[in-house]
């Protein structure tokens, strides 16, 4: 391999750069006054330098101004509601395989039936930190809260060069960023507000779009506040969606009953979601699915 700044062939190290340059690195990064909570900053005055760009003494091509984005992003401090861990994933279009559950803290909604309030103490870690918790080629959840309050796209490849595949999963009401890569990472839209907060996407987003998850409650039971936040109880509330964004018909809907800690609750949820993949299944040419939470029913986190 040949190494980005010296140019000087070397071992493949798993970087970009030869021995010798990876230890420049942390002197690289103070030449540009990188601090570990301005990751962010940094990247953004990275990417308005020429591809071919000097810092200090040193001279790097497109690829190694790259690679020294990487190693910025890896710098940035995510704050996390729990710790990292491995699990069933329940739901969704990963349900029932094995996940590293990354979950970030904060969110912009404060769902009346959230399942994951915050409690405890936030965990501060930089992003090269998490990484290193989770084994290479394993799958990785990024979820929240709102993950799109603190993840920036770039922060999804450092996930996708340790060999992850990446499933995100979002409320839809922020704006993704041109930087997100398609391919290794499944996008997971689950929203929580009403057709019209759906502004962050823009007009068509199928591409950055894998598939819809509708939270559904039974009709006799779901409340007027708990409407405002995404909570579903007919398929005519689907088909609006449906008929404010038409791209929607190119995506895989799943339908989620809300889970309930009353047992009566819980079964009468699970039927009025069937009966809506029934109906929507006669209306919608889209592929429709039951998703239930595996992992509420089998006990793990």
């Amino acid at each position: 391999m040949i190494c980005l700044n010296c140019k000087k062939p070397y071992i493949g190290n798993h970087s970009a750069f030869c021995n010798e340059c990876c230890d420049k690195l942390p002197m690289i990064l103070t030449d540009l006054k990188i601090e570990r909570d301005k990751a962010q900053a940094a990247v953004a005055r990275l990417r308005e330098l020429p591809d071919t760009v000097c810092i200090g003494k040193y001279t790097l091509s497109a690829r190694g101004k790259t690679a020294i984005i990487e190693c910025v992003m890896k710098q940035k401090i995510l704050k996390l509601s729990e710790p990292v861990h491995w699990t069933i994933s329940g739901e969704g279009p990963t349900a029932g395989k094995g996940i590293w559950i990354v979950r970030l803290s904060g969110c912009n909604r404060n769902c009346p039936h959230c399942d994951q309030p915050e409690k405890g103490k936030i965990i501060e870690l930089p992003l090269d930190e998490i990484v290193k918790q989770i084994p290479q080629y394993d799958s990785v959840m990024l979820t929240g809260g709102e993950p799109l309050l603190q993840l920036d796209m770039t922060d999804v490849w450092v996930f996708l060069n340790n060999g992850n595949d990446v499933q995100i999963e979002t409320n839809g009401t922020l704006p993704l960023k041109a930087e997100y890569p398609v391919h290794g990472v499944t996008l997971v839209i689950s929203p929580k507000h009403t057709p019209l907060m759906m502004s962050g996407f823009g007009t068509d987003p199928r591409k950055f779009l894998t598939c819809l998850k509708f939270l559904v409650k039974d009709d006799d039971l779901v409340t007027p506040p708990e409407r405002d936040y995404g909570i579903i109880s007919k398929a005519e509330h689907i088909l609006t969606w449906l008929t404010l964004f038409p791209w929607m018909k190119y995506c895989p809907v799943y339908i989620q009953p809300l889970w309930e800690l009353n047992r009566c609750y819980r079964q009468a949820n699970v039927r009025q979601a069937i009966k809506i993949v029934r109906d929507l299944d006669l209306k919608w040419d889209s592929e429709v699915r039951l998703s239930v939470q595996i992992h509420k029913f089998i006990g793990v986190p």
